[in-house]
């Protein structure tokens, strides 16, 4: 008992899947961390939720359909929140998060950083005026493949890289079904959804980008129609001697995530699972086997927040400011 009073009690807002597989999983398994609200406004969510985390010898979970009114608890000194996790559709992120700045509660997100540009700038403004911290998560960033990729193009490992392809492949034929399949509420389509991921990898290996272009179809299920692209190809320019394709869909399978660079001195293959070096005619000079571990990607990414580190939080801002410039580019 004694050390739960030296833990941080989280609150959760959004008890959607990626709360139920990723985020609780998250809080409980982190040694600093105890859940102690839930917030949704699906009262059989938030039952189903509290159901399976029950455990008498643990403090009562707190639960909540409004999250104005889960703030307000914290504000008024009925509820202790050290920070909240946020996992909701992409137009309520703005709102909630506003609510929590105004209450001084820090924030640990899902991704995307805000529903669109003008949000994403206002929410950054609010968060440095108010010095409440946003984090922002992209797992990515924390996969063992995807850093040993960026340690090699760092070390010139395939000499000078002059171009790149993404291909990101799930098979969800219904995925932009409800807030997903409308421009309002969701922000974009499959490349605003599922592109965010590794196209925040592409930023972190080769920075900002120049010039883009999207050609995006909605296929769809026979008789349902959106608003939003469920493929797309992009074409990215970063500078006149870095260029790269993007091939992304959300429709049919197999599944697959990779990006592949080409170097003047060599290539790269890097996904969740490896790296692959080859020289210039295919030849495998060596492989890297580091398998993801999506658990503990979300832990460091929680460390990372926790850390306090002004330079962390601060970074994470203008990382994730910069994606939803490209995002603007894209659908606007």
């Amino acid at each position: 008992m004694g050390m739960d009073n030296l833990k941080k009690n989280v609150a959760i807002v959004g008890l959607g899947k990626q709360s139920i597989n990723d985020l609780i999983p998250m809080i409980q398994n982190h040694p600093n961390c105890i859940l102690s609200a839930v917030c949704d406004i699906s009262q059989e969510l938030i039952d189903k939720v509290l159901t399976s985390l029950s455990n008498p010898s643990e403090k009562k979970i707190s639960a909540f359909l409004d999250y104005k009114k889960l703030f307000e608890s914290q504000r008024n000194g009925d509820l202790k929140i050290d920070f909240v996790v946020i996992s909701v559709p992409h137009f309520l992120h703005f709102d909630i998060c506003k609510e929590a700045i105004k209450s001084g509660v820090p924030i640990f997100k899902e991704k995307p950083f805000a529903l669109n540009l003008d949000e994403a700038k206002r929410l950054k403004l609010l968060s440095q005026e108010s010095k409440v911290p946003v984090y922002t998560v992209t797992k990515r960033q924390f996969y063992p493949s995807y850093n040993k990729g960026q340690e090699l193009l760092k070390a010139g490992t395939i000499g000078t890289p002059y171009m790149y392809s993404v291909r990101h492949f799930i098979a969800h034929g219904n995925l932009y079904e409800g807030w997903r399949s409308k421009l309002e509420t969701a922000g974009g389509g499959v490349f605003m959804d599922m592109g965010y991921h590794l196209l925040d990898v592409i930023v972190r290996y080769f920075g900002s980008i120049e010039k883009l272009s999207m050609a995006g179809s909605s296929v769809a299920k026979p008789g349902f129609a959106y608003e939003v692209e469920d493929a797309a190809t992009l074409h990215f320019v970063h500078n006149q001697q870095l260029h790269g394709l993007f091939e992304i869909g959300a429709l049919t399978g197999p599944k697959e995530e990779r990006i592949e660079v080409r170097g003047s001195d060599g290539q790269l293959i890097i996904n969740e699972k490896s790296v692959i070096h080859s020289d210039n005619y295919g030849k495998v000079l060596k492989k890297y086997d580091l398998p993801a571990d999506g658990l503990k990607a979300n832990i460091q990414a929680l460390n990372a927040f926790l850390s306090g580190e002004q330079s962390i939080i601060r970074q994470n801002l203008e990382h994730n400011l910069e994606l939803m410039k490209i995002m603007d580019k894209v659908y606007h």
